[in-house]
């Protein structure tokens, strides 16, 4: 991964990480992102977890499911809603949060439900709404415009997840082919590098990192523009409720 490059770990809970220079180091700090020495000099990662992501993912599932982890049915679902949901908006700490805020008494919540209100559009609410919540995660670990953005994990396997994603972020999105081993490949690097088999870490990053993937997601304007509008409205909807968790 190159300078400002990231990427999202979209498993039962996840993290984001950013590749980028000259961050001050620490094992913890109190806003909650790790600064981790890169193996390429002069990089560091940047990464910060949060604990609601693909549990969210499969309670949707569950809740709509004729039978449990009926993930192609909700897939069907929420693809076939509008992107913004009908403005729907979802809170996602179903189990309290780490970041991108520090409430273990946080819950989750729907916002502007009407009579007019599917349930696609609740579904969807959901996705959309973790997604808010990494963009948010984004935007605490850098001010810098975002390169490439890799997902890894099981959620990576929602194409519709994906797109809203790219969407969201006004980012390429790319999906390695069985994204599950790519920590494992990662740490072989180094003995890549020493045997030989590449030059140095960026060719081995072009060799047998970036060749392997399977599926690329590119944001759409319109979309982007809407989710720039509703992101708005979301990042209110914490500081509004704060009062009702405590």
């Amino acid at each position: 991964m190159k300078k400002n490059d990231c990427y999202f770990y979209l498993g039962t809970t996840g993290w984001a990480a950013v590749i980028q220079d000259k961050a001050q180091l620490s094992s913890d700090n109190e806003s909650g992102v790790f600064n981790l020495t890169h193996l390429p000099r002069g990089l560091n990662v940047s990464i910060a977890p949060l604990l609601n992501v693909g549990n969210v993912h499969r309670w949707g599932v569950n809740l709509i499911g004729k039978q449990e982890d009926d993930y192609d049915m909700f897939e069907e679902l929420i693809s076939n809603a509008p992107s913004g949901s009908n403005g729907v908006l979802f809170l996602p700490y179903l189990n309290g949060e780490r970041n991108p805020v520090n409430d273990e008494e946080a819950k989750g919540a729907f916002w502007g439900i009407t009579p007019n209100t599917t349930k696609a559009d609740l579904m969807r609410s959901i996705m959309e709404g973790v997604a808010y919540s990494l963009k948010q995660l984004l935007e605490k670990l850098t001010t810098k415009e975002i390169g490439v953005i890799t997902l890894v994990g099981g959620g990576a396997k929602s194409a519709t997840w994906c797109q809203i994603l790219s969407d969201m972020l006004g980012a390429t999105i790319r999906v390695p082919v069985d994204s599950e081993f790519m920590p494992a490949i990662g740490v072989s690097s180094t003995g890549f590098i020493k045997l030989g088999l590449a030059h140095n870490y960026r060719d081995f990053t072009e060799q047998f990192l970036d060749k392997k993937t399977e599926r690329v997601f590119q944001p759409n304007k319109e979309n982007y523009a809407l989710y720039k509008k509703e992101y708005k409205r979301y990042l209110k909807l914490y500081p509004g409720m704060r009062e009702v968790y405590q």
